[in-house]
């Protein structure tokens, strides 16, 4: 889970999330290890699982340890101007995220 990466500007747009959400899990493969999914929870939605939040990216790695390797990695990293926190969910809470953004 990456916190205060996204503007409410950047969420509001379709083009700026799809590029967002590509440049992070390129980066993220890049450094850390493969991606299993990608999924930015945008306004609009209603359902969302517990400990989950609008304006958040969740990022599912393949490999736990690649999880743990960006979480620490990526903490208090700064991404334009906003400093990213990290934390994890339960698998569950990723999989009901998914069936909320079917098309992420």
């Amino acid at each position: 889970e990456l916190r205060n990466m996204l503007s409410a500007a950047e969420l509001a747009s379709d083009a700026e999330c799809a590029d967002i959400a590509d440049d992070t899990a390129a980066k993220c493969e890049e450094d850390f290890g493969p991606v299993a999914r990608l999924i930015i929870a945008r306004p609009g939605r209603a359902g969302l699982p517990d400990g989950a939040a609008e304006g958040r990216v969740y990022v599912q790695f393949v490999r736990l340890e690649d999880a743990r390797k960006a979480a620490v990695g990526l903490n208090r990293v700064k991404f334009d101007d906003r400093t990213v926190e990290t934390g994890f969910l339960p698998e569950a809470t990723l999989d009901r995220l998914a069936e909320l953004y079917p098309e992420q």
